[in-house]
Protein backbone atom coordinates (compact mmCIF):
# COMPACT_ATOMS: atom_id res chain seq x y z
CA UNK A 1 0.00 0.00 0.00
CA UNK A 2 1.36 3.49 -1.26
CA UNK A 3 0.52 5.67 1.75
CA UNK A 4 1.66 9.94 1.73
CA UNK A 5 3.43 11.00 5.03
CA UNK A 6 0.27 12.62 5.92
CA UNK A 7 -1.70 10.03 5.35
CA UNK A 8 1.07 7.88 7.87
CA UNK A 9 0.49 10.60 10.52
CA UNK A 10 -3.12 10.36 10.43
CA UNK A 11 -3.29 6.83 11.18
CA UNK A 12 -0.54 6.80 14.06
CA UNK A 13 -2.54 9.82 15.39
CA UNK A 14 -6.09 8.11 15.13
CA UNK A 15 -4.99 5.42 17.10
CA UNK A 16 -6.30 1.44 16.84
CA UNK A 17 -10.02 2.01 17.19
CA UNK A 18 -10.63 4.47 14.51
CA UNK A 19 -7.52 2.99 12.49
CA UNK A 20 -9.78 -0.21 12.59
CA UNK A 21 -13.09 1.42 11.58
CA UNK A 22 -11.34 3.43 8.23
CA UNK A 23 -8.84 0.72 6.89
CA UNK A 24 -11.28 0.41 4.25
CA UNK A 25 -10.45 3.81 3.09
CA UNK A 26 -8.80 4.35 0.05
CA UNK A 27 -10.31 7.67 -0.99
CA UNK A 28 -11.63 10.60 1.01
CA UNK A 29 -12.70 14.09 0.42
CA UNK A 30 -13.03 16.20 3.98
CA UNK A 31 -14.90 19.60 3.50
CA UNK A 32 -15.03 21.90 6.29
CA UNK A 33 -18.50 23.63 7.50
CA UNK A 34 -18.14 27.02 7.61
CA UNK A 35 -20.55 29.70 9.00
CA UNK A 36 -19.35 33.48 9.05
CA UNK A 37 -15.63 32.34 8.40
CA UNK A 38 -15.74 30.18 11.33
CA UNK A 39 -15.60 26.23 11.13
CA UNK A 40 -18.47 24.48 12.86
CA UNK A 41 -17.41 21.15 12.07
CA UNK A 42 -16.52 18.94 9.06
CA UNK A 43 -18.17 16.77 6.18
CA UNK A 44 -16.00 13.41 5.29
CA UNK A 45 -16.69 11.64 2.32
CA UNK A 46 -14.62 7.89 1.94
CA UNK A 47 -14.18 4.85 -0.76
CA UNK A 48 -12.72 1.76 -1.01
CA UNK A 49 -11.71 2.36 -4.10
CA UNK A 50 -8.47 4.40 -4.47
CA UNK A 51 -8.69 7.50 -6.86
CA UNK A 52 -13.03 7.23 -6.98
CA UNK A 53 -13.90 10.82 -5.89
CA UNK A 54 -13.49 12.87 -8.49
CA UNK A 55 -13.95 16.79 -9.07
CA UNK A 56 -17.24 16.05 -9.52
CA UNK A 57 -17.61 14.64 -5.91
CA UNK A 58 -15.35 17.41 -4.24
CA UNK A 59 -17.98 19.56 -6.19
CA UNK A 60 -20.89 18.25 -4.54
CA UNK A 61 -19.61 17.90 -0.97
CA UNK A 62 -18.38 21.36 -1.29
CA UNK A 63 -22.02 22.37 -1.87
CA UNK A 64 -23.69 20.18 0.19
CA UNK A 65 -21.56 21.29 3.50
CA UNK A 66 -21.97 24.74 2.49
CA UNK A 67 -25.62 23.72 2.76
CA UNK A 68 -25.27 21.86 5.99
CA UNK A 69 -23.44 24.57 7.54
CA UNK A 70 -26.40 26.75 6.50
CA UNK A 71 -28.55 24.20 7.68
CA UNK A 72 -27.25 24.16 11.46
CA UNK A 73 -26.71 28.12 11.54
CA UNK A 74 -30.73 28.25 11.23
CA UNK A 75 -30.92 25.87 13.87
CA UNK A 76 -29.07 27.30 16.20
CA UNK A 77 -30.75 30.77 15.14
CA UNK A 78 -34.50 29.75 15.56
CA UNK A 79 -33.69 28.35 18.97
CA UNK A 80 -32.11 31.85 19.88
CA UNK A 81 -35.06 33.21 18.54
CA UNK A 82 -37.39 30.43 20.97
CA UNK A 83 -34.97 31.57 24.00
CA UNK A 84 -35.30 35.45 23.16
CA UNK A 85 -39.67 34.73 22.89
CA UNK A 86 -39.61 32.69 25.70
CA UNK A 87 -37.62 35.52 27.94
CA UNK A 88 -40.03 38.56 26.72
CA UNK A 89 -43.19 36.55 27.84
CA UNK A 90 -41.18 35.90 31.29
CA UNK A 91 -41.06 39.65 31.19
CA UNK A 92 -44.36 40.47 29.90
CA UNK A 93 -45.60 37.72 32.88
CA UNK A 94 -43.17 39.63 35.24
CA UNK A 95 -44.70 42.96 34.42
CA UNK A 96 -48.27 41.95 34.97
CA UNK A 97 -47.51 40.07 38.21
CA UNK A 98 -46.34 43.87 39.44
CA UNK A 99 -48.90 46.07 38.51
CA UNK A 100 -51.62 43.32 39.99
CA UNK A 101 -49.41 43.01 43.27
CA UNK A 102 -49.23 46.62 43.31
CA UNK A 103 -52.22 47.85 42.89
CA UNK A 104 -53.69 45.32 45.11
CA UNK A 105 -51.39 46.26 47.96
CA UNK A 106 -52.21 49.99 46.72
CA UNK A 107 -55.51 49.58 47.69
CA UNK A 108 -55.38 47.63 50.76
CA UNK A 109 -53.58 50.70 52.07
CA UNK A 110 -55.97 53.32 51.10
CA UNK A 111 -58.76 51.08 52.93
CA UNK A 112 -56.62 50.57 55.65
CA UNK A 113 -55.65 54.82 55.94
CA UNK A 114 -59.63 55.59 55.30
CA UNK A 115 -61.33 52.76 57.49
CA UNK A 116 -60.16 53.25 61.05
CA UNK A 117 -61.00 57.13 60.52
CA UNK A 118 -65.02 56.15 59.35
CA UNK A 119 -64.62 53.08 62.44
CA UNK A 120 -63.80 56.32 64.83
CA UNK A 121 -67.01 58.34 63.88
CA UNK A 122 -69.01 55.51 64.80
CA UNK A 123 -66.81 54.31 68.17
CA UNK A 124 -65.76 50.74 66.70
CA UNK A 125 -62.59 49.43 67.40
CA UNK A 126 -59.65 49.85 65.51
CA UNK A 127 -56.84 48.34 66.51
CA UNK A 128 -56.75 45.50 64.04
CA UNK A 129 -57.34 48.02 61.18
CA UNK A 130 -54.39 50.04 61.84
CA UNK A 131 -52.07 46.42 62.48
CA UNK A 132 -53.69 45.99 58.32
CA UNK A 133 -52.61 49.84 57.75
CA UNK A 134 -48.58 49.37 59.56
CA UNK A 135 -48.62 46.04 57.64
CA UNK A 136 -49.38 47.12 53.72
CA UNK A 137 -47.91 50.57 54.39
CA UNK A 138 -44.72 48.56 55.44
CA UNK A 139 -44.36 46.19 52.77
CA UNK A 140 -45.92 47.13 49.99
CA UNK A 141 -42.72 48.83 48.66
CA UNK A 142 -40.39 46.21 49.35
CA UNK A 143 -43.04 43.45 47.82
CA UNK A 144 -43.42 45.32 44.70
CA UNK A 145 -40.03 45.93 43.98
CA UNK A 146 -39.37 42.20 44.37
CA UNK A 147 -42.33 41.56 42.44
CA UNK A 148 -40.44 43.89 39.55
CA UNK A 149 -37.18 41.71 39.50
CA UNK A 150 -38.66 38.40 39.56
CA UNK A 151 -38.90 36.28 36.56
CA UNK A 152 -41.04 33.19 36.56
CA UNK A 153 -39.00 30.21 35.11
CA UNK A 154 -42.08 28.96 31.80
Amino acid sequence: MDETPAARNYRRMVGEPVRESIRHVRASIWVPLVVKERVIGGLHVAHSEPGHLTERHASLAHTFAHQAAIAIENAKLYEQAQEFAAFQERQRLARELHDAVTQTLFSASLIAEVLPRLWKLISLRTEYLEDLRRLTRARWPRCAHCCWSYVPLL
